[in-house]
């Protein structure tokens, strides 16, 4: 029986793509289980690609192609040659602003039938970053290619909303991130030995201003300040690569030697990140700009008690679920107040909550039953 030919294109395969890489790592894990399709998965090239190979999963074909220029655009012939001599019936494209949309699009226009996904970067913070770059790449193809295509994936309403403040009238389907079942990690963190015996708050994502470091770090640092005797068994833990965020060394320094609760243990990947989020007492991302992270996800998972900005576009879990951070030093700090004194009953309420509400709304089949019927739809003209 010959399978449908499904070329996923995404930035890159290892961490260097972020978030994203996470999300489509574990739909093509689903994708390849449910045996339905011919999976091919298209990137660019990057040096960390030896070490992320082994993680995706046994029975797809995966094109690597090396790219000219700066990687935040990345133009790479060999990826557009491939596109313009291989057929597809489905090019499922992750993530916009990239050369990987124009290559998606030779496809498209060879008569694959196109999905594109842009993982929350139409949100209006990203659109003011390098806005030169954003609106040259419109106009020279992104739109042209989001046009074309049979469906626009988004990841939730606030994120069709932003789409439709770009580009107006998509048929846009939303369908969510989810996380699959993980079982308990075998081994411990690997930074748990200089936190032992402390409330360990997690912040697990790469380390840039959009995050919300800063103004985490800021509210830290007033509430050790405060109460510097509890402060002794409280630990925040910073796990992430440094993403061109030359203060974030000397910042963490500074309150690590004022307090001595705050480290920095570097990226976390596969077992390591598991046991991290097991290890996390509290998970903290007050970030600016979301899709919809698979860290909350996973940290959920391993029954963390979440605290998180509007920003992360999970409304659903607020407020029985997770506590609203906001994203300046003061909403911060009263959301870290406001857990220290919460009691541990009421923390176990809330943990048991977004454990119940994942399941229901962001396990695997209740979204790979989706991915699958948006698949068929757009197969069959039927959207």
């Amino acid at each position: 029986m010959t399978h449908p030919r499904l070329a996923v294109v995404l930035p890159f395969v290892s961490p260097a793509g972020g978030g994203v890489t996470e999300a489509v790592r574990i739909l093509v894990a689903a994708l390849a289980r449910s045996g339905a399709y011919e999976i091919t998965l298209i990137s660019f090239a990057s040096d960390q690609d030896a070490a992320s190979l082994p993680d995706w999963p046994t029975g797809i074909t995966i094109h690597r192609f090396a790219f000219h220029g700066p990687a935040r655009f990345a133009f790479s012939p060999g990826m557009a040659r491939h596109m313009a001599r291989h057929r597809y019936d489905i090019v499922h494209v992750h993530g916009i602003w990239m050369f990987h949309v124009l290559a998606a699009g030779i496809a498209m226009a060879r008569g694959a039938v196109g999905i594109v996904s842009p993982h929350g970067m139409l949100e209006p913070w990203i659109l003011a970053r390098s806005a030169r770059l954003k609106t040259a790449v419109s106009a020279l193809f992104q739109k042209r290619v989001m046009r074309r295509a049979r469906a626009i994936h988004v990841l939730t309403e606030k994120e069709r909303g932003d789409l439709n403040g770009y580009l107006t009238g998509l048929p846009a389907t939303i369908i969510p991130n989810f996380v699959p079942d993980a079982a308990t990690p075998d081994s411990p963190a690997p930074w748990a030995a200089q936190v032992e015996g402390r409330d360990v708050w997690l912040f697990l994502a790469r380390i840039h201003e959009k995050k919300g470091w800063p103004a985490l770090l800021n509210a830290w640092d007033v509430l050790c300040a405060a109460d510097p005797g509890s402060a002794q068994g409280l630990a925040l833990v910073f796990c992430g690569w440094i993403d061109g965020d030359d203060s974030f060394a000397v910042r963490l320094a500074q309150s690590a030697a004022r307090h001595g609760n705050v480290i920095h243990a570097g990226p976390q990947y596969g077992a390591d990140k598991l046991a991290s989020f097991a290890r996390a007492d509290v998970f903290v991302l007050p970030s600016m700009s979301e899709g919809l992270p698979m860290t909350v996800l996973e940290a959920v998972r391993q029954d963390a008690l979440i605290a998180m900005s509007a920003a992360c576009n999970l409304p659903d879990f607020f407020p029985q679920a997770a506590v609203n951070t906001g994203t300046d030093t003061q909403t911060i700090l009263a959301a870290l107040q406001r857990i220290r004194a919460m009691p541990s009953e009421t923390r176990a309420a809330m943990r048991a909550a977004a454990t119940a509400h994942l399941q229901q709304s962001y396990g695997e089949q209740a979204v790979m039953a989706r991915y699958l019927a948006l698949y068929a739809a757009c197969q069959t003209h039927r959207l």
